[in-house]
């Protein structure tokens, strides 16, 4: 979801946005200086965005976004451990943006999620220091930018 500010927006049916070459997205319209667009998927990258009243002509802002690909976690190490307070557990996986900030999010059915804040090693790892934790299984996720 990206949010426009500009002027002189219509509430109408052709309110629409055009992120790059991907066609008309339907905008949601807020007021006559504020649309909302809703992107859904896109790869990661620098797209140029354009927003019309009426779904047939664009007007060139100069606009641009840019579209950071989601980051998956792979692997964790340690994996098993016995003592965890302050040992760094760290997460393996592919496109952490070195622009981002990243948080580690422990959930266990048996306690509250405990989050920590990331330190990004290199874009295929972080690391995050362990808190006390009760005994017991975790699923690891990865935050970034406040997005899971």
């Amino acid at each position: 979801m990206v949010t426009v500010y500009g002027e002189g927006f219509y509430d109408g049916e052709g309110l629409s946005c055009v992120v790059g070459s991907k066609g008309s997205l339907k905008a949601r319209y807020l007021s006559s200086s504020v649309v909302v667009c809703v992107l859904g998927k896109f790869g990661g990258g620098n797209l140029t965005l354009t927003i019309s009243n009426d779904g047939v002509s664009y007007v060139k802002s100069g606009a641009s976004i840019e579209i950071l690909s989601s980051s998956m976690v792979l692997s964790v190490k340690p994996s098993k451990c016995y003592w965890v307070h302050g040992m760094k557990l760290t997460v393996f996986g592919k496109s952490f943006d070195s622009r981002s900030e990243f948080k580690c999010t422990l959930t266990s059915w048996s306690v509250a999620p405990v989050v920590i804040e990331g330190k990004l090693r290199d874009q295929g790892a972080l690391e995050c220091s362990l808190p006390w934790l009760s005994v017991g299984k975790y699923l690891v996720e990865v935050v970034q930018d406040s997005v899971p």
